[in-house]
């Protein structure tokens, strides 16, 4: 061994005991025994022995350099007894209520119109006691209408800089007319155009957020932490967003950094499902030369396009080895 030990000189030894559960270790001694071995082999240069931390460790699975994962969560598993609350008595004219052993995810339906906040709750009523970690959030949605742009993010957000708004050159033109004194009907252009584009939701960004390009009604919208499937229909989504989104010719640049999957932490989680269509703006205007000429715009709208659906996720506590 060299004056300075390497990570191939180091050996590690270990070995288990069982624990009193109902006391603390407040101090460690050991001692070193060397046996068939000398620390020197001419008798004069002394070799020195190292030895570095002792660590203690719960579990079955022992930590080198790679950190044991497996048992740091444990999933849960409840008893979903649907005669709970029947009332008696009662005759059941189809299937009667169930009891259920064992099960492993939460479910919950959901339903809205337009642009939607939904909470489900990652909580435990079984037993209230049990510490609750965050989870994956498995979302699946079924559109009722045909849409050109779906957002599904977490409630969480903030408003972009002006200079960032996607509809700012809009925005701008008609201020610029109106500043240049166009009158009341440049007026009223700029007021509509603050009306659609000032606080439109596009502008806005979340911690968390998956984008869709367009699809028919019905297509199956998939937002699944757990298995890290992103899909619209039978396309599946680019998780970094390299290019530009192409809503049947208009292309929308989502300035993001890459699609990211919900998860639920304990408590009550709130995310938002968006669609949106794409619409044509129409507006009098006058052109560089004083002429009254009709300008056309295309944007994205919310127009109220329904769903349905389902969140579902599975929930987890602290395993045996937390670190």
């Amino acid at each position: 061994m060299s004056d300075v030990p390497t990570l191939q000189d180091w050996v590690r030894f270990h070995g288990t005991f069982n624990p009193d559960p109902e006391r603390h270790v407040e101090k460690v001694e050991f001692e070193v025994e060397a046996n068939d071995a000398v620390s020197s082999t001419d008798g004069i240069d002394r070799n020195p022995v190292y030895f570095t931390d002792i660590q203690f460790q719960s579990g079955n699975v022992l930590t080198g350099w790679t950190p044991n994962t497996k048992e740091m969560m444990k999933q849960l598993t409840w008893t979903d007894d649907e005669k709970q609350n029947v009332a008696s008595p009662n005759e059941f004219e189809g299937n009667e209520p169930t009891v259920y052993e064992n099960v492993k995810k939460r479910w919950f339906n959901l339903m809205g119109r337009g642009n939607t906040t939904l909470v489900v709750p990652n909580y435990l009523p079984e037993d209230w006691e049990v510490p609750i970690l965050p989870t994956g959030l498995d979302i699946t949605l079924y559109p009722k209408e045909d849409f050109d742009l779906c957002r599904v993010c977490t409630e969480a957000g903030t408003k972009l800089p002006e200079e960032e708004w996607h509809y700012k050159d809009i925005i701008d033109e008609y201020r610029e007319k109106e500043e240049r004194g166009g009158g009341y009907a440049e007026y009223r252009n700029l007021q509509r155009v603050l009306s659609l584009f000032e606080d439109h939701p596009l502008h806005y960004r979340h911690t968390r957020e998956m984008w869709f390009e367009g699809a028919e009604a019905g297509t199956e919208i998939l937002v699944h932490a757990n298995t890290r499937i992103a899909r619209v229909g039978d396309n599946y989504l680019d998780l970094i967003q390299r290019k530009p989104l192409d809503l049947n010719g208009y292309t929308y640049p989502v300035q993001i950094e890459g699609n990211k999957f919900l998860i639920a932490p304990k408590g009550s989680t709130r995310f938002r499902v968006e669609f949106y269509k794409k619409k044509t703006l129409e507006l009098i205007t006058e052109d560089e030369d004083g002429n009254r000429v009709k300008k056309e715009y295309s944007y994205l709208e919310d127009v109220g396009v329904g769903f349905h659906g389902y969140a579902s996720f599975f929930q987890w506590t602290y395993g045996r080895e937390q670190y």
